[in-house]
């Protein structure tokens, strides 16, 4: 005689098998629980890449800044960006060339300049960093950037807000 019966010793589905009183229980393989594992294990796998990227994402959008903003904006566009960079900061001009040369500028009239990365969040292909600067004169600045992202990790599009700390304050509330 053989039916399936729920195990004594671990609880779960097994074959029970009842031959001159020995009675042996055999694990059952349950094949819509090793489908479940498969799609879990792949899903997994999908969300832990996704993270990875995500991550690769933030180091390289806070790399791509730091580089350009502290005087190499050449080495920052070879390392870190795409086929086509757009821009959407009115004040400079659209694509690689434009974002060197803006760079080079801002670094040749201020040199003496700081900045620290606040908060870095980043979604699907976005990264945005929320920083502090400081610039000659402690002329003090929050800026909040958006990067795009293609498939290979590479900044294609760029948005951002600046902002003066003002001197006086109606709380004691940083603004990073």
């Amino acid at each position: 005689m053989s039916d399936v019966r729920t195990c004594p010793t671990c609880g779960a589905k097994a074959k029970y098998k009842q031959k001159e009183n020995i009675i042996t229980f055999t694990a059952v393989q349950d094949e819509d629980a090793f489908k479940k594992i498969g799609q879990l294990k792949k899903a997994m796998d999908k969300f832990k890449a996704k993270a990875e990227a995500l991550e690769k994402n933030k180091k390289n959008a806070i790399a791509f800044y730091k580089t350009a903003y502290l005087g190499k904006p050449k080495k920052a566009v070879e390392l870190y960006v795409g086929e086509n960079y757009k821009q959407h900061n009115p004040m400079v001009g659209d694509g690689k060339q434009a974002f060197i040369d803006y760079f080079n500028r801002m670094h040749k009239e201020f040199p003496e300049k700081s900045i620290d990365f606040v908060r870095i969040v980043a979604e699907n292909d976005l990264v945005s960093l929320h920083t502090h600067q400081i610039w000659p004169d402690n002329d003090q600045y929050v800026t909040m950037d958006f990067f795009k992202f293609d498939d290979n990790g590479k900044i294609i599009e760029h948005w951002d807000s600046i902002q003066q700390i003002p001197q006086t304050s109606m709380h004691n509330n940083t603004m990073y």
